[in-house]
């Protein structure tokens, strides 16, 4: 291959991966505490961190930055539960699928399915 070939490959190439790396759409996650009287705490879906500390009727949205999660996934919802000063670690029975460029809600109710 000739100098002049070597560099248009190398160049065509470096081109693809540009063009590959940006067309990632990050997916948003937000999760809202309805539970009555209950804190949730330690909040994640999947290797996302979503929240530390969430009272009731609060909300919180998060970023599924790149690298973190490749995008489409599905997990549960993970989280910590605390009431009267006891705490008992969940997650939703239901799986959270987030497509690339998606918000995904998740409410936390008193009629959420979730096992410990």
């Amino acid at each position: 291959m000739t100098t002049l070939k070597k560099m248009k490959f190398i160049g065509a190439f470096l081109v693809a991966i540009l063009l590959l790396s940006s067309c990632y759409k990050e997916g948003k996650i937000i999760v809202v505490n309805r539970i009555s009287n209950v804190r949730v705490k330690a909040i994640s879906w999947g290797d996302v961190v979503v929240s530390g500390n969430l009272l009731p009727g609060e909300q919180v949205e998060r970023t599924i930055p790149k690298g973190t999660e490749k995008l489409p996934q599905e997990y549960a919802l993970k989280f910590t539960m605390e009431a009267k000063s006891k705490e008992v670690a969940l997650k939703t029975v239901t799986l959270h699928a987030i497509q690339e460029g998606e918000t995904k809600t998740i409410v936390l109710d008193d009629d959420t399915e979730v096992s410990n």
